[in-house]
């Protein structure tokens, strides 16, 4: 990996967050997904006009412990990698998913307008 795609990938992780929707239960995983907070010349856009499902999923950086029976009834238990459309779908149908995503997506939001105020010294 180059310089400039470490550097990168270390500025992005910075910025990551995971939100857990669902805990471990019954001998299954926790259903976890890592979001990143949007940069701050996005962050206006998404405050001003809302989180909505295609936000979500462009802030979407990865997810664990979603198998095919989670996507669909009588689906295999195997592990799904994740894949923005599919997200996209699953996230459009969980409207208790979405909500908590976008909270938290709001939440990290607040929380770095406020650390950079306090940064610049305008507390």
């Amino acid at each position: 990996m180059s310089d400039i795609a470490q550097l990168l990938k270390q500025m992005r992780e910075q910025r990551e967050f995971m939100v857990e929707l669902q805990a471990a239960k019954d001998g299954r995983p926790a259903k976890r997904v890592w979001l990143l907070r949007p940069l701050e010349a996005a962050e206006l856009h998404v405050v001003a006009t809302g989180v909505s499902v295609e936000s979500l999923v462009r802030f979407t950086a990865r997810w664990d412990g979603f198998a095919e029976d989670d996507l669909i009834p009588g689906g295999a238990s195997d592990k799904v990698e994740y894949h923005p459309d599919l997200w996209r779908e699953l996230v459009g149908d969980r409207r208790d998913w979405a909500k908590q995503c976008a909270d938290e997506l709001v939440e990290q939001i607040s929380k770095r307008a406020e650390q950079r105020k306090a940064d610049s010294g305008n507390s």
